[in-house]
């Protein structure tokens, strides 16, 4: 009997999408640093800006949830747009991981998605538990 999904399949889809992942990030990212640089002419105050020695503020605190930078998308600001191509960037490998595990659970392969099941379990623990 003939497999309906084989590893060659699992593996091209796999690259398309870390692929497409890559480059609809990078694109989102370029656009929102267009219109950043759009709304603003000349230089930047107080984005990180050092005040003194060892003193950095970072971003403002808008672009550090995932909700207020939607809602700051809504308003067609920059760096809010920016900001999501840089979390969809890093959410493509985690989507890597996601469908690996659905490769590994139509394989059988008991090992590996445990492994993976792991490896799922520290991100997703980071991502909802970690520093803040």
């Amino acid at each position: 009997m003939k497999k309906l999904i084989t590893q060659h399949d699992i593996d091209l889809v796999i690259g398309k999408l870390l692929r497409v992942g890559v480059i609809v990030s990078c694109s989102i990212t370029l656009f929102g640093g267009i219109v950043y640089l759009f709304q603003h002419q000349g230089p930047v105050t107080g984005y990180g800006a050092v005040e003194k020695a060892g003193d950095f503020r970072g971003a403002p605190e808008y672009l550090r949830g995932i909700g207020s930078i939607l809602s700051r998308i809504a308003q067609f600001d920059g760096a809010a747009i920016a900001q999501f191509g840089i979390i969809i960037l890093i959410f493509t490998p985690v989507l890597r991981v996601v469908f690996s595990l659905f490769s590994f659970v139509l394989e059988k392969d008991r090992l590996y998605t445990a492994i993976t099941l792991i490896v799922l379990a520290i991100i997703f623990a980071n991502l909802f538990f970690g520093l803040h």
